[in-house]
């Protein structure tokens, strides 16, 4: 028995998984499922064409076997099941499985794959799955200081807004 079920396209979303998500309930069950299958050697999966134990805390999940998304996601499926002979019902060792796909994978497929997901650029998935560590984690770490910049901006730009008083003067413009 494998240890968990996965569907072929979180073979990538694990690799890339950063501690984002679509809820908290999703990134914590995620994040436990990545801290087991990258620490333990002998992880096991077994592939399915439905929903799986990634996505039973995700909020487009929608019944058993169903999400919201289904159009999308199941072309990803459908795409790295096929590009790399993967079979639904197989159990496979999850550490040689992902450096299988790695050693075959480059940006082209990469991007026929996982071009329409919504993470693909958020997530930086690209240079963590290619091994591009550095870059992404100066882009991520990059892209969390613009946005933590512009909530101060925002938060002192309303601050002076409410403390500024109008100015009242008898001299009129010089032009």
């Amino acid at each position: 028995m494998a240890d968990i079920l996965m569907r072929p396209h979180h073979l990538l979303c694990t690799q890339a998984f950063r501690g984002m998500g679509y809820s908290k309930e999703f990134t914590e069950n995620m994040a436990a499922l990545v801290k087991m299958m990258k620490e333990d050697d002998d992880f096991t999966l077994e592939l399915v064409s439905g929903t799986d134990h990634i996505c039973r805390a995700c909020p487009n999940k929608i019944g058993e076997n169903v999400c919201k998304d289904d159009e999308k996601v199941l072309l990803f499926d459908k795409k790295i099941k096929e590009m790399f002979g993967l079979e639904y019902g197989k159990k496979y060792n999850y550490k040689e499985l992902t450096e299988k796909i790695d050693s075959n994978l480059d940006e082209n497929k990469l991007f026929l794959i996982c071009g329409n997901c919504s993470w693909y650029e958020k997530s930086r998935c690209r240079d963590y799955i290619l091994q591009n560590d550095d870059k992404a984690e100066k882009d991520l770490m990059g892209t969390i200081f613009k946005v933590i910049l512009d909530l101060i901006i925002k938060h002192f730009d309303r601050r002076i807004n409410i403390i500024s008083l109008p100015c009242h003067t008898d001299r009129k413009p010089v032009f």
